[in-house]
């Protein structure tokens, strides 16, 4: 009796055990979230062992089922499955493993990693059953797949890419990057992102950027940076902090665009919209602009303003004789004396061809613009001097407008610096006129006159005179001038100085 009753107490403490290793083998399978299996050769059977993760009763969490391999593999996978079982079948692999889909408990598609090993052989030695386990790794698949494909986005960007850790030392970068700066990742890992600064900015400047980043966790903005061979470029650059695989560590992500070129593009684009070319002086544009700045300056402080039109006298003469290439270089050495002689603190532009227009501010009386006016043509007293040491000697003439006087925007300003400079080529070029309202009777007259003269054939308006031409000596005539004379119904008689030039 006494021995039987040990033997039940050792038959219920054995039975306890493997109860408890049941429950603890259920309970890692529950909290892995592992599926047991294993498959008997013979037969072509899987038996799996499920864990069901939302049931907390380990007691009724396990089932069990058993099913051909086709039935809970899938279609797509199922060959590749067995080809990896065969081979480990047949000791080419150490252990069976393959990653394939199967259906879970809710027929749903999920990725497994099955791994296992022989559990018996035959008398053969022939394997019969393979048991394992298979975890669900659908997510870390899943992480897996963006991680190669953020991976491959970062390798086929024309930006560079580089992470910096907390004290902005490399700890990786992208292939633009190695394109963009010329150094290697192997060269720059470990060393901090003051590698990459230019001169172009005072070391204060960076210390500034990366205190910001630090602070507001992102920066954007343009800056200098310097290749390895010392060229320095200009980039665009994106800047934020991310956190690290640990959850705590700080890194910082930078973008790096190169915009040296586009920038030299746009400089160029905006050189070609606001100056003339030829002479480097600004053009109509922004005359224009910097005139319109100047008339507001010049009504909220009260000051006047001079518009001074000048035309170089019988420019077409010497550009015909000597060729457009030196009236080109007249033109240039024109608009140096200009600017030397008015001061880089007042505007002189070129409006088109030998037309200049030069802008002074902040004058007290009008006397200041006539001043002006005769230390420039007393400047080109001196010849012009080429680039070939040619000299050539030209003068111009001036009409002076002024603000507010004579006009309260920039195009009448302009029209009637203009009128006062034909005013002063009439007058005998190399002079300067001021604008007065008479000039405007004068040009609007010579207008009439102008269209009049068009019609002189159709009305028969013209006659000829003659003036004898008497020798003295002989005190006979041997000769007379034919002289036009102009006879209008609607003006009477006009002048030949005023109607010969017009015609």
């Amino acid at each position: 009796c006494v021995l039987a009753t040990r033997r039940r107490r050792r038959e219920q403490s054995y039975l306890t055990q493997l109860r408890d290793r049941e429950e603890r083998y259920k309970m890692a399978l529950w909290a892995t979230g592992e599926q047991y299996w294993d498959y008997h050769l013979d037969t072509g059977r899987l038996q799996r062992l499920l864990v069901h993760p939302h049931d907390r009763s380990l007691s009724d969490e396990v089932s069990v089922h058993r099913v051909d391999l086709g039935d809970v593999i899938h279609p797509d996978d199922l060959p590749q499955a067995i080809e990896r079982m065969q081979r480990y079948v047949d000791g080419e692999t150490e252990m069976y493993l393959s990653e394939h889909r199967i259906r879970d408990d809710k027929g749903q598609w999920i990725w497994v990693r099955a791994r296992g090993r022989a559990v018996e052989r035959d008398a053969d030695g022939r394997v019969v059953p393979v048991a394992g386990t298979a975890p669900n790794i659908t997510l870390s698949r899943d992480v897996e797949r963006d991680r190669r494909i953020a991976s491959e986005v970062l390798r086929s960007m024309n930006e560079a890419v580089s992470v910096l850790d907390r004290d902005f030392r490399f700890v990786s970068v992208n292939p633009a990057f190695a394109r963009m700066t010329g150094y290697e990742d192997g060269e720059v890992i470990g060393r901090g992102a003051a590698l990459l600064d230019s001169d172009q900015h005072d070391p204060a400047f960076y210390r500034h950027i990366r205190d910001i980043v630090v602070r507001q966790g992102r920066y954007s903005g343009e800056m200098w940076q310097r290749r390895k061979d010392g060229e320095e470029f200009l980039c665009a650059i994106e800047s934020s902090a991310v956190l690290g695989t640990s959850g705590d560590q700080q890194l910082y992500v930078c973008v790096l665009n190169d915009i040296t070129q586009q920038k030299r593009a746009e400089q160029e684009l905006r050189y070609l919209a606001n100056f003339d070319t030829l002479t480097n002086l600004p053009n109509r544009a922004l005359l224009a602009e910097r005139l319109s700045r100047a008339i507001v300056r010049a009504r909220r402080e009260d000051n006047r303003i001079a518009v001074l039109f000048l035309d170089l006298d019988r420019f077409k003469d010497i550009n015909d004789s000597l060729g457009h290439a030196a009236g080109d270089r007249i033109l240039r050495a024109a608009a140096v004396r200009l600017q030397q002689t008015v001061g880089q603190h007042h505007t002189v532009a070129r409006l088109g061809g030998d037309e200049f227009t030069i802008v002074l501010e902040n004058l007290d009386a009008p006397e200041d613009a006539d001043k002006v006016a005769r230390e420039i043509i007393m400047s080109f007293e001196a010849p012009l001097i080429l680039d070939d040491r040619q000299e050539v000697a030209i003068s111009p003439s001036i009409g002076i407008s002024l603000y507010p006087d004579h006009a309260q925007v920039p195009t009448e300003l302009l029209k009637q610096a203009d009128t006062a400079m034909y005013q002063a080529k009439a007058a005998g070029r190399r002079t300067y006129m001021r604008y007065d309202d008479a000039m405007d009777i004068a040009i609007r007259q010579r207008a009439t006159v102008s269209g009049a003269l068009r019609k002189v054939l159709d009305r028969g308006e013209l006659r000829l005179v003659y003036q004898p031409r008497l020798a003295l000596a002989t005190s006979r005539i041997t000769g007379v001038e034919a002289l036009l004379r102009w006879s209008s119904d609607e003006h009477g008689e006009i002048p030949p100085a005023e109607f010969i030039p017009l015609a």
